[in-house]
């Protein structure tokens, strides 16, 4: 995840220094395999950056305003599906609802956000609607509990080491 930033921090200054367009820039397969990045750019403050799979479908995109994230960040599947979006304002998450979808377009996971961090309760489901897992987050985005749906019981028990 760092290594990710920090190739990320290196184009976008790299961008805005030179104010140009980089079309196709392949990151190292270690980081981001089969994927490319594009970078549009008005001298590295209004951009769209964005990544796509090797078989050229869109992977990524963040729109970025004044030099910072702004609007709808959108994550895909391979098949066009979207599997996550979030809203930004001025380089900071907008407080509420988070939800990422299976590649079908069900409901993988569901949770709040406060602060640019989790909270409160996030639920994992399966494919068929099924919940998996729930996970509980403190007011600092601290994983405080977490718990998996015993179907024979019908009802939550606690796993890990929680």
């Amino acid at each position: 995840m760092r290594s990710t930033f920090l190739l990320f921090a290196f184009i976008f200054c790299s961008v805005f220094t030179l104010g140009q367009e980089f079309k196709n820039y392949p990151f190292s397969a270690d980081t981001i395999s089969n994927r490319t990045v594009v970078i549009k750019d008005t001298l590295g403050y209004d951009s769209l950056f964005q990544e796509f799979y090797s078989n050229g479908q869109l992977f990524y995109q963040m729109p970025y305003h004044n030099g910072l994230q702004n609007g709808w960040s959108e994550q895909f599947h391979r098949n066009g599906v979207v599997s996550g979006k979030g809203l930004w304002v001025n380089g900071k998450t907008v407080d509420g609802i988070n939800i990422y979808f299976w590649d079908d377009g069900s409901i993988q996971e569901r949770g709040y956000y406060k602060n640019g961090h989790p909270i409160g309760k996030w639920y994992s489901f399966a494919r068929d609607g099924i919940p998996i897992s729930l996970r509980i987050y403190n007011r600092k985005g601290e994983l405080v509990r977490q718990k998996s749906w015993n179907w024979e019981k019908k009802k939550w028990e606690k796993c890990g080491f929680y």
